[in-house]
């Protein structure tokens, strides 16, 4: 009996890019929210990246979570969210949910202007 078998090797496609960290310049401090443009090397079509939480927000969030003497795994089960997300927006790298933001905000009084 003759075994079938496929003689392939994987093919793994890398692309070269260049990060490009400047905002726009209709965003403030105050906005929670930050984007960031990956350019391919002919600058013709920038790949779309994720917006995520500002630093500032995740400094008002800890400092906010803190005076209610909260860690981040109690902030976490009350708001039935993992606390690695807590640990993302606090520190800025979270992927912006607004369902997130808004429990965030209601529950630690964070205003956003």
């Amino acid at each position: 009996m003759n075994t079938i078998y496929q003689d392939w090797v994987p093919v793994v496609l890398k692309k070269n890019i260049k990060k490009n960290n400047s905002q726009s310049s209709s965003c403030n401090n105050n906005n929670p929210i930050s984007s960031t443009k990956i350019y391919n090397d002919d600058n013709q079509d920038p790949e779309i990246i994720p917006k995520t939480v500002s630093l500032n927000y995740g400094k008002k969030m800890q400092q906010a979570r803190n005076q209610l003497k909260l860690t981040q795994k109690d902030l976490a089960l009350k708001l039935n969210i993992t606390v690695d997300i807590i640990k993302k927006y606090e520190s800025g790298e979270g992927i912006k949910n607004s369902n997130i933001i808004t429990k965030i905000n209601r529950f630690l009084n964070i205003q956003n202007t």
